[in-house]
C-alpha cells in the first residue's frame, strides 16, 4: 500500500529513490519512459507491500436475464424432458404427454414472439441512433458488404491500378459547351482566386498602425503572434530565431518583419511632416506617439547622420538588417551562414512557396540554419543518443548530410551529386548544340576610330556582346561521367582520372575540364582548390602537347546554395537571363531535393533506396549509379 497524501516525507523518499532508479537504467528517454511504470511498481511491491482486492475474478460480467428470459430457458428444459419421458411411456401415457407437448409449445411461442418484438425494437432503436448520431456512416454500412480476410497486393501493382483507375485520359481536352444550353452571361465580378501574398496583408495590418498611436511593445508583441504563426504554417520549430524568417541572409523569404515596417512607415511618416514644404505643416507636425523604447525622430537623425544624401527610409531598413546580422552572428548554431563565402544569396517567392511541398520547404529552412531534429540536436534538446545510425560517431547535420562514411559507400552521395551534375549538363550541352548551329566566327579586325563628318553627331555605339569560351569553334563536343564511365579524350592525353564534365574542340584544341562537387556550405572553398589542385596536371600536360586547358571546378553547397564558381561558369559558357536563372535554381533544387531525400532516409538499408530509385519514387525516375565514390 502506498503512503498517505499527507506524509510528504516519505513521498519525498519515494522520489529520490526512483530518481536514483532511473538514473541507473541505460537507453534513451523513450525507454525509460515505457520501463518507468514498470520500475513504479515493482518498487511499491517490495517497499509498502501488495493488497489483495476483493474481486477475484476479473473477467466482465454477463447481464442477468429478463424474467421472460428465464421462463423460457425453463420450459425448454421441460418440453426436453418430455421428450425423454415420451420416449420410456407405453401407449396409453403418450397421450397424456403429448397434450403437456401442445400446452408447452403453446407458452414457449407466446413468450418467444414477444422476445422477438423485444428484440427487434431494440435494434431499431439502437439503429436510430446510430443514424443521428452518423447518418453518412450509417448508410455506408447498409451498402457495404462485411469485409474479411485481408488484402495483399504488391505496391507497384495496386499503383498501376489506381493510376488507371482514377486517370482522367480526357482531362486536357477543352470542353464545349452544348448547343442547347442557354449562353452563360460573364461575370460582373471576377473572381481572385491568386494565392494570399504577405504584400497584400502587410498594407492592411500597417494601416491601423499607423493612424494610432500604439507603443513599440504592442508592436512587437503582435510580431510575436504572427512570427508563430508563420512558423506553424512552415512547419518550423519554436526555436528558430525571428533572423531565419525577416532576414536577407543565405536565405531569404517573402515575409518583412512588422518592427521593420512600423519603424520604416512611422520614419517617412514623421518625414512627411517635418520636411514639407509648407511652414504650416512644419509648425504644425505633432509628436509621433510611440512609446519610450523607439523614436521616429531618433531613428531619422541617426539615418541623415549615416547617410545625408540616400534613401533615408531605406537606411532604416538597413540598420534593422545590421542589427539582425550582429544578433546572427553571435549565434553559433543559427548563425553558421555569417561564415559562408563564395556563395549566392538564395531568394524565395511566393510562387516558389506555393509550388514546393510543405515538408520541403520546412526542410530547406531548418537546414539553413540547422535546427532539424539531427540525432546530435535531439541530444542537445533532450538528452538523446546523439550518435548516427549507420556508422555510430556523433550524428551532426554536417555528418548526415557530407561525412558519413558508411553513407558514401553505398553511393548515396553519389547519387545526389549525378542529379546535380545532370542538370548542369543539361544546360551546357543545350549551350553547346546551339553555339555549334552558329556559322564560322568571324576573324576580329583590328579596332579602328569611325570618322565623324562636321556637324554630324557620332554615331552610337553597338551593343557590347560578352565573349564567351565557345564563341571561338563550332566543333565543341562533350562527354559527361553520369550513364556510363568517362574516359578522357585520347587525342588530347592518356589518364586513369575521370572529371565529371570534359568540353574540347579539335580544330582550336581547346579543353575546359569540369569538376562539380556538392559539399558542406563552409567548406566551399577548401573544395574549390582540392578539385583545382587535382586536375592542375592534366591541364599542364595537354599544354605541353599544344592545347589550351582550363580547369574549372564549380560547386554547389549540399542545401541547395550555389556558388559563385558556378554561377562564373555559366555566364563564361554564354548562359543569360532565363536561361541562367532556370539553371541555377535546377541545380539548387535537385541538391536539396536529394538532401532532403537522403536526410528522410539515412536510417533505410540501401536495398530500400535502391528500389525506390529504380522505381522513381524519390530520385526522378534514373537509375541509381553508385559506380563513383566521393
Amino acid at each position: 500500500m502506498w503512503p498517505k497524501s499527507s506524509s510528504k516525507k516519505e513521498w519525498a523518499t519515494v522520489d529520490a529513490d526512483l530518481i536514483k532508479i532511473l538514473d541507473g537504467v541505460k537507453g534513451t528517454v523513450e525507454k525509460k519512459l515505457e520501463k518507468i511504470g514498470d520500475l513504479i511498481y515493482v518498487y511499491g511491491a517490495e517497499r509498502f507491500g501488495t493488497k489483495q482486492t476483493g474481486k477475484k475474478d476479473m473477467t466482465p460480467t454477463i447481464p442477468p436475464k429478463s424474467r421472460r428470459q428465464q421462463e423460457i430457458q425453463h420450459l425448454v428444459k421441460q418440453r426436453r424432458d418430455l421428450r425423454k419421458q415420451w420416449k420410456r411411456a407405453s401407449v396409453e401415457e403418450r397421450a397424456g404427454i403429448d397434450l403437456l407437448q401442445t400446452d408447452l409449445k403453446g407458452r414457449l411461442g407466446r413468450l418467444r414472439r414477444a422476445e422477438n418484438l423485444r428484440t427487434r425494437r431494440k435494434r431499431k432503436e439502437r439503429a436510430r441512433t446510430t443514424f443521428y448520431k452518423d447518418p453518412f456512416r450509417f448508410v455506408k454500412g447498409l451498402f457495404t458488404k462485411e469485409k474479411s480476410g485481408s488484402l495483399k497486393v504488391p505496391k507497384r501493382e495496386l499503383e498501376d491500378h489506381l493510376k488507371t483507375t482514377h486517370t482522367d485520359s480526357q482531362r486536357f481536352e477543352r470542353r464545349e459547351i452544348p448547343s442547347d444550353m442557354p449562353p452563360i452571361p460573364q461575370p460582373e465580378h471576377q473572381l481572385d482566386d491568386s494565392p494570399p501574398r504577405w504584400i497584400w496583408v502587410a498594407p492592411r495590418l500597417m494601416w491601423p498602425l499607423t493612424v494610432y498611436e500604439i507603443p513599440m511593445t504592442k508592436v512587437e508583441k503582435l510580431e510575436r503572434t504572427v512570427s508563430s504563426y508563420i512558423k506553424k504554417w512552415l512547419g518550423l520549430p519554436r526555436c528558430l530565431s525571428n533572423i531565419g524568417l525577416y532576414g536577407h541572409g543565405a536565405l531569404e523569404l517573402p515575409v518583412s518583419s512588422l518592427t521593420e515596417e512600423y519603424k520604416c512607415t512611422n520614419v517617412r511618416l514623421n518625414m512627411i511632416l517635418t520636411e514639407s514644404q509648407d511652414g504650416m505643416i512644419q509648425a504644425a507636425a505633432p509628436r509621433l506617439a510611440t512609446g519610450r523604447k523607439w523614436m521616429p525622430s531618433e531613428a531619422v537623425q541617426q539615418a541623415k547622420s549615416a547617410l545625408r544624401h540616400g534613401d533615408i527610409v531605406g537606411q532604416v531598413r538597413h540598420q534593422e538588417e545590421a542589427d539582425r546580422c550582429a544578433k546572427a552572428v553571435s549565434q553559433s548554431k543559427q548563425g553558421q551562414w555569417t561564415s559562408w563565402e563564395n556563395l549566392e544569396h538564395r531568394k524565395l517567392t511566393w510562387k516558389d512557396l506555393w509550388e514546393m511541398e510543405g515538408r520541403q520547404i520546412s526542410f530547406i529552412i531548418r537546414a539553413t540554419y540547422d535546427v532539424l531534429p539531427t540525432p546530435k540536436n535531439l541530444h542537445q534538446w533532450f538528452g538523446e543518443d546523439p550518435s548516427c545510425a549507420l556508422c555510430q560517431t556523433p550524428a551532426t547535420l554536417r555528418h548526415i548530410l557530407t561525412g558519413c562514411k558508411t553513407s558514401l559507400s553505398q553511393g548515396r552521395y553519389t547519387w545526389r551529386h549525378n542529379q546535380v551534375l545532370r542538370q548542369l549538363a543539361i544546360t551546357l550541352e543545350g549551350r553547346r548544340t546551339t553555339n555549334n548551329a552558329l556559322p564560322p566566327p568571324m576573324p576580329r579586325h583590328s579596332k579602328t576610330t569611325p570618322f565623324v563628318r562636321a556637324g554630324q553627331p557620332p554615331a552610337k555605339p553597338s551593343a557590347r556582346v560578352e565573349a564567351t569560351l565557345l564563341d571561338t569553334a563550332r566543333d565543341w563536343r562533350m562527354q559527361v561521367d553520369l550513364e556510363q564511365r568517362l574516359i578522357f579524350p585520347p587525342e588530347i592525353i592518356t589518364t586513369n582520372l575521370r572529371p565529371d564534365l570534359v568540353l574540347w574542340s579539335t580544330s582550336q584544341k581547346l579543353l575546359v575540364i569540369v569538376e562539380l562537387t556538392v559539399p558542406w556550405e563552409a567548406a566551399v572553398g577548401e573544395a574549390y582548390e582540392r578539385k583545382r589542385l587535382k586536375y592542375s596536371d592534366i591541364a599542364a600536360e595537354a599544354e605541353q602537347r599544344g592545347w589550351r586547358a582550363q580547369v574549372l571546378p564549380v560547386e554547389v553547397g549540399c542545401r541547395g546554395f550555389v556558388a559563385t564558381s558556378t554561377t562564373k561558369l555559366l555566364k563564361g559558357m554564354g548562359v543569360r537571363g532565363q536561361a541562367f536563372r532556370q539553371a541555377v535554381k535546377s541545380m539548387s533544387e535537385a541538391a536539396a531535393n536529394e538532401a532532403a531525400a537522403g536526410y528522410g532516409s539515412r536510417e533505410r538499408t540501401p536495398t530500400g533506396l535502391l528500389n525506390d530509385q529504380i522505381r522513381g519514387k524519390s530520385r526522378g525516375g534514373h537509375t541509381w549509379d553508385a559506380r563513383r565514390r566521393r
